[in-house]
Order: structure tokens, then C-alpha cells, then sequence
């Protein structure tokens, strides 16, 4: 375990310091903020929902639904059971950009739902995939760079993402579809 430490912090330190600039500075902490982007992603989903066809409202719900369970996963059940310091918490060198958050990092809560967000959507729009999945990306490296989770922490949330999305498709396809007619 120790090896694989030795990497997160090495990983860690590139991401967080050796890259830094200025561009970044400013941008990064922006886009980590949950608000900036939670609340239109939410506002697009309620009106889905509210005016949407059939199977819109049950994407939207559906997104709605899987995103909050991977939340509750990830913060509620693994970050404690893991019990994984925040490299803000462990290292007395680094660059912090935000408020550090939470004791515990593993898995991001932030890369996991993006990650859900990016396979559900890009499942039901899939021309719109690189997008979805560029925002995940984007928004899971910022975890990193403003110096709120180890790469490991940001990693396992994309892989806990990815897994839910792709088993919240399967229920759709399989149970959600056939009633709805889709």
C-alpha cells in the first residue's frame, strides 16, 4: 500500500503544483464548485421532467435518482468506511485553492456523479458523449488540481460512476423501456 501511496502523492504533486498556472488558478476552483454547474444541470433536469415527453421525464428522473444514490454511496457509506485522508488534510505542502472539505476523500463524490451524469446521458444522447464525458473529466481533475483528493480518490469515483450509470442503464433498458414503450 505503501507503493501505491508513494504514486498518489507523486501523481498528486504534478497535478496539484508542477502544472500550476495562473489560467488555472483562476479557472479550476471555479469549475469544482458544485453550484456552478449543479444547479443548471438540475434546472435542465426539473424541466425535463415538468415539460418533457414520456421518456424524458423518466431519463431525468432517472438521473436524478442515480446521482443521489451514487452521493450517498460515495460520501455517506464509502468515504468514511475507507477512511482516506484528503491530501489537504496529510500533506503540509501542497497548493489548496478551495476550502478543504471533509476528513476523508475516497471515493469523490464530484467524479462520481459526473461519471453518472456522462454514462446516463451519453447513453440517451449519444452524440452529445464527448461532451458529457469531457465535462466529467474536467470537473474530476479540478478535485485534484485545487487539492481536495488524491488522484485514487478521483479514480475510484469515475470507475463508481461508470458502474452505476451503466447499471441504472440496465435496469432502463430492461425494466424502464418495456413499460414505457421506448
Amino acid at each position: 500500500m505503501d507503493f501505491l501511496h508513494t504514486i498518489d502523492i507523486a501523481l498528486f504533486n504534478f497535478l496539484n503544483g508542477t502544472i500550476s498556472n495562473p489560467a488555472l488558478d483562476f479557472f479550476m476552483p471555479i469549475i469544482t464548485k458544485q453550484n456552478v454547474w449543479g444547479i443548471p444541470i438540475a434546472l435542465v433536469a426539473i424541466t425535463g421532467i415538468i415539460i418533457g415527453d414520456k421518456k424524458t421525464k423518466y431519463i431525468m428522473l432517472g438521473v436524478i435518482f442515480a446521482v443521489g444514490l451514487g452521493d450517498h454511496i460515495s460520501s455517506g457509506i464509502l468515504k468514511p468506511l475507507v477512511g482516506q485522508l484528503r491530501p489537504c488534510k496529510e500533506l503540509a505542502e501542497l497548493q489548496l485553492r478551495i476550502n478543504c472539505g471533509g476528513k476523508f476523500g475516497f471515493v469523490s463524490g464530484h467524479a462520481t456523479g459526473t461519471m453518472i451524469m456522462a454514462t446516463w446521458f451519453g447513453y440517451h444522447y449519444k452524440k452529445w458523449m464527448p461532451y458529457f464525458v469531457a465535462f466529467a473529466l474536467l470537473v474530476s481533475f479540478s478535485r485534484i488540481y485545487v487539492g481536495v483528493h488524491w488522484p485514487s480518490d478521483v479514480l475510484g469515483g469515475m470507475i463508481l460512476g461508470i458502474g452505476l450509470g451503466r447499471g441504472f442503464i440496465y435496469v432502463w433498458s430492461r425494466y424502464i423501456i418495456p413499460k414505457i414503450g421506448g
